[in-house]
């Protein structure tokens, strides 16, 4: 192994055990899988291209520690060194997979940190709020505390020093080195500092657990009646700020499993976890998650989902998709989404606020019945067809072949007008769409006139 051997101990290949990475004196990184099992490990060195960490060379005396420093699920390095900057490869493979990519100035969020001499990191939630901080030995024995300001995603770190600083007289003699971990089992973060000669000295944490016994429960799920328009997101809101150690939800139907979506803290923002199932049909589902998958910041376990009394979920999807032929779709009594592809389609959205899209300019030349006008009413969005720059608002040539509005009675006439951001009334487009049997459309050969309003989100157009 040579000198100064710095080891950490992470599942490096994905496969649920914990693998060896050593940093040594050359600055180099070797790696040693563990090719038995959780409670018999056995440990393997590789070289060349089966060392995932072969090129990566810190100058000297390399301290390495993986975690995950982006927040996309997997394990990043980051490196202390002889000089006592830290550096940062980030893993832009998978977690079985890991490809480490060297990160520097702005894109490295360690950039600047410099402790001086035999730099030493480890990252932990020191302060409770479910980002990684980062505490840093060095080669006079004490420890610099750096507090994440910024989040799991995109970390920000800033020296703390004094009494902001929790390890603020803590000092081993020479190189320290320290890790973090509950130690005494008691929920919160025990400290052990390794140091020059040899030894482990072990600093218990004397604060009460931050464990509340408050365990997260639901607070809002994606909407009062959680049923869902368009390929959107699920957004679950919690009671309390969460985090993730990994874990999947599952979308059912009343016969099977149909949607499995991974979760990471990328998914979680303070107390709201976002998901998206991006290939639902039109149905109703209902959500499985195991407890413990989400717990709040102090490690208390969310219930999870399992359609069980008092922890089930189950939402409409209320999203139309027609095929390349005439399709006749027919929405359901809630608000749906329709979108008819190409063809020549009839579609009825049914009952509830729809909303009809117009995604291209392939979808045919669409019959839309029974439209609802008026506030609360159907929407047209158009916003494939509508290109906007400034005042202006261009509509493409051929809009016109596209929309009609049909039920039964007489032919009548009404302009629609496109203002591209709903404040201006001069720079418009005019467009004339047939309009039969609406309510207020008389049989006269002179115009009828049909109220229609301006955009709102997304380019939506209310009528």
């Amino acid at each position: 192994m040579g000198d100064y051997s710095a080891p950490n101990l992470a599942d490096i290949d994905g496969d649920g055990d914990l693998d060896l990475v050593v940093g040594e004196d050359n600055g180099t990184l070797k790696y040693y899988q563990n090719t038995g099992t959780t409670s018999n490990p056995t440990y393997e060195a590789k070289t060349g291209d089966s060392n995932p960490f072969n090129g990566t060379d810190v100058v000297n005396y390399s301290s390495p520690i993986l975690v995950d420093i982006d927040g996309d699920g997997d394990l990043d390095l980051v490196g202390g060194e002889r000089n006592g900057t830290l550096k940062y490869y980030q893993n832009t493979g998978t977690t079985s997979n890991p490809t480490y990519e060297a990160k520097t100035g702005d894109s490295n969020p360690f950039n600047g940190i410099d402790v001086g001499n035999l730099s030493a990191p480890t990252l932990a939630d020191i302060d409770g709020d479910g980002d990684l901080d980062l505490v840093v030995g060095e080669s006079d024995g004490t420890l610099k505390y750096y507090q994440n300001t910024g989040t799991t995603s995109n970390p920000a770190y800033e020296e703390k020093t004094g009494d902001d600083n929790p390890f603020n007289g803590i000092d081993v003699g020479s190189a320290s080195s320290p890790t973090l971990a509950d130690i005494d089992g008691d929920g919160d973060l025990d400290l052990v500092v390794g140091e020059y000669y040899g030894t482990l000295k072990y600093y218990y944490n004397q604060q009460p657990s931050s464990v509340d016994g408050q365990v997260p429960t639901f607070t809002e799920k994606t909407s009062d009646t959680n049923v869902l328009g368009e390929p959107s997101n699920l957004v679950i809101e919690f009671s309390e700020n969460i985090k993730t150690n990994g874990g999947i939800v599952e979308i059912w139907n009343s016969a099977e499993k149909v949607a499995t979506i991974s979760i990471t803290n990328a998914n979680i923002s303070d107390t709201t976890l976002t998901l998206n199932p991006s290939s639902l049909t039109s149905g109703v589902y209902y959500i499985k998650m195991a407890s413990g998958v989400i717990t709040d910041t102090s490690g208390n376990d969310f219930a999870g989902i399992d359609n069980t009394s008092g922890k089930t979920w189950a939402f409409a999807y209320n999203f139309y998709i027609g095929t390349d032929n005439a399709d006749t779709i027919t929405g359901s009594a809630g608000d749906d989404t329709i979108n008819g592809g190409a063809g020549n389609d009839t579609i009825n959205g049914g009952a509830g606020s729809d909303i009809f899209v117009y995604a291209n300019t392939d979808n045919g030349e669409d019959t839309i019945t029974g439209f609802i006008f008026g506030a609360g009413g159907d929407k047209l969005d158009l916003k494939d067809f509508i290109t906007a720059s400034g005042n202006q608002a261009t509509l493409f040539a051929n809009i016109d072949k596209y929309i009609t509005v049909s039920d039964t009675g007489t032919a009548g006439s009404a302009k629609l007008t496109i203002d591209a951001d709903g404040t201006v009334t001069d720079d418009v487009a005019d467009l004339v769409i047939n309009l039969q049997g609406v309510s207020g459309i008389g049989g006269s050969s002179t115009p009828d006139t049909v109220a229609l309003g301006h955009f709102i989100t997304d380019n939506l157009i209310l009528v």
